[in-house]
């Protein structure tokens, strides 16, 4: 878990983020009541990860959807539970903090990477995934596929250590 530096502007990361709406990379809570274990489980869950604004709320701006900044608590109080959210995960989930924009209105930007354990759940049991804009439910299938997959890498990289082995002790 790291909690980055304070920063009194916006990174061009999370005013890229403001400008595509809600999708696949990003989601927004207007405040920190909003974010849940599950909504971490999804993006590290999912392929690419993504990123959680908190103290951002989605608008339309006419023809398409963006963020707009509210702001909300940045406190040690806020970013423990934020963390205590991420260690409850079953594994736990890694995430970066950074807070930004603190001169009017500070934002909370979460960044979960695709989890190198997966699949992770919730301390409850529930297993989701970020796709379509959404988080949605991880079927008994594909948490098995994520199995298959995590497993099929562990057993090449062993088969390749294996055979160097042999190579490297061939007379």
């Amino acid at each position: 878990m790291k909690i980055k530096q304070s920063l009194k502007t916006l990174t061009k990361i999370t005013k890229e983020l403001l400008a595509s709406g809600e999708n696949e990379r990003v989601d927004y809570k207007r405040n920190l009541k909003g974010l849940k274990s599950e909504d971490l489980v999804a993006f590290a869950n999912s392929e690419n990860g993504g990123a959680i604004l908190i103290g951002v709320d989605e608008e339309s701006n006419g023809k398409t959807q963006v963020g707009v900044i509210y702001g909300c608590d940045t406190s040690d109080k806020s970013r423990l539970v934020i963390m205590s959210k991420a260690l409850a995960c079953i594994p736990p989930i890694s995430l970066s903090i950074y807070i930004e924009n603190t001169n009017e209105n500070p934002i909370f930007r979460l960044e979960i990477p695709s989890g190198i354990n997966k699949p992770h759940c919730t301390s409850g049991g529930t297993y989701k995934i970020r796709k379509d804009g959404r988080n949605a439910v991880l079927t008994p299938n594909e948490i098995l596929d994520i199995y298959l997959i995590k497993e099929a890498k562990k057993f090449n990289k062993q088969f390749k250590k294996a055979t160097k082995h042999l190579v490297d002790n061939i007379d």
